[in-house]
């Protein structure tokens, strides 16, 4: 059923980006990229990643206080992140400059939309509401993709493509809110100051490890588009936005809904019957990469040519820049949605240690591209070999934390 949905959502993506590649430079698309990779980054911290114990909390009433509190540290971390991003449009940091000053503002409403989506989310998800994450998910793609469209038509800027992103995350949360809140409502309403903070406490190491660990690893997954932009301008950074974008369909099709699935089964596992975990990963390991390889042969192989053909030749650049990055796509495409059992099993400690190694090797990659002068290509291949030797490592780690847990 998620899966189902997100083909669905990912379908008016897809059916947009090449009407957006038309219609809009390459420069535009690189600032609405700078745009995405900061609200990432920042998504990750918006609940301080109290979400995350919601699938897994040991009653409904804690699942709740969960939800009620994840949705409320969103606003001040939305607001918090709003003028960071003012401050690097206006510092000029990592080509922030490129942005005009109101996508603070839009950032502020965007990420505190996206904190109370997060977290409702997880509340239909423990409660295996499929149907109704794949309708909100659908609304909230669809509609971003025909506002972006049609704002691209009428003003080609980059204002009119973040408002878009605006839009459609709103439109998300609407459905979830209806189903949840009435429920949350009642089993909170009783609920102490006292409670929500022994609740919190419970959970610290969410905070602890998880946020800083998962905030490493999106910077990383995110800092190449500043980069990129810093070194080698907006156009070139529209190219490699476009590729991601072009990569993010098979992971949001495949592998994130696979991620909920799995991290839903692994806590039935730790709950009911600890032994059948490590098949569990196993078997999902090698799906993925059956699944992955397919998509990966084609882009190193053919694209080039398949960019060029859906998005116009003015993109062929990016065709290339796709094949570069196939070693890291087949890599995230398979641990991304292995990595939800740190959360499940609390492997949290190794994770934070392998993000730190990863987000140094990527600092040097980037030290080395400047001292070198190396080229756009060669940059983004170096990124692509840093990165996926990082996933096979964190991988080596997964099953350690799940070997360690099955014993």
């Amino acid at each position: 059923m998620l899966t189902i949905g997100t083909a669905a959502a990912q379908g008016f993506s897809i059916l947009a980006a090449p009407v957006l590649t038309r219609v809009c430079p390459a420069a535009t698309i690189g600032q609405l990229a700078l745009f995405t990779s900061f609200m990432s980054v920042a998504i990750v911290g918006v609940s301080l990643k109290y979400e995350l114990g919601i699938v897994s909390a040991s009653s409904e009433s804690e699942a709740a206080q969960l939800t009620y509190a994840s949705a409320i540290v969103s606003v001040p971390v939305s607001i918090v992140s709003g003028l960071v991003l003012y401050g690097a449009i206006h510092y000029s940091w990592f080509g922030f400059d490129g942005l005009p000053a109101y996508a603070a503002l839009l950032m502020v409403a965007a990420l505190l939309l996206t904190g109370i989506f997060t977290a409702l989310r997880y509340w239909a998800l423990r409660n295996e509401r499929f149907g109704l994450i794949s309708r909100a998910t659908v609304g909230q793609h669809a509609i971003r993709a025909v506002s972006q469209v049609g704002f691209g038509i009428v003003t080609s800027g980059a204002g009119g493509l973040m408002t878009g992103e605006l839009l459609g995350r709103a439109v998300g949360v609407t459905p979830l809110f209806r189903y949840a809140w009435p429920n949350i409502r009642k089993l909170v309403d009783s609920t102490t100051i006292r409670d929500f903070l022994r609740t919190l406490q419970r959970h610290r190491k969410l905070v602890v490890y998880s946020l800083p660990s998962t905030f490493i690893d999106t910077l990383v997954a995110n800092l190449p588009i500043p980069i990129i932009i810093r070194l080698y301008g907006l156009e070139d950074g529209g190219y490699f936005a476009l590729v991601q974008k072009v990569l993010a369909v098979p992971l949001g099709l495949i592998s994130a809904s696979v991620a909920d699935t799995f991290h839903s089964s692994l806590a039935r596992c730790a709950r009911e019957d600890p032994a059948q975990m490590r098949t569990l990963f196993i078997r999902t390991s090698i799906w993925l990469f059956a699944v992955g390889l397919i998509p990966a042969l084609i882009l190193a192989i053919f694209g080039r040519s398949i960019i060029s053909i859906i998005f116009g030749s003015n993109w062929a650049i990016a065709g290339t820049l796709a094949a570069l990055l196939t070693p890291w796509f087949i890599t995230q495409f398979v641990v991304s949605p292995l990595s939800r059992l740190v959360f499940v099993l609390h492997g949290q400690k190794l994770k934070l240690i392998y993000d730190v190694v990863i987000l140094i090797a990527m600092l040097l990659v980037t030290v080395v591209s400047m001292w070198r002068n190396l080229t756009l290509f060669e940059t983004v291949w170096a990124f692509s070999l840093s990165n996926a030797f990082g996933y096979i490592v964190y991988y080596l780690l997964l099953i350690k934390i799940v070997s360690k847990n099955t014993a």
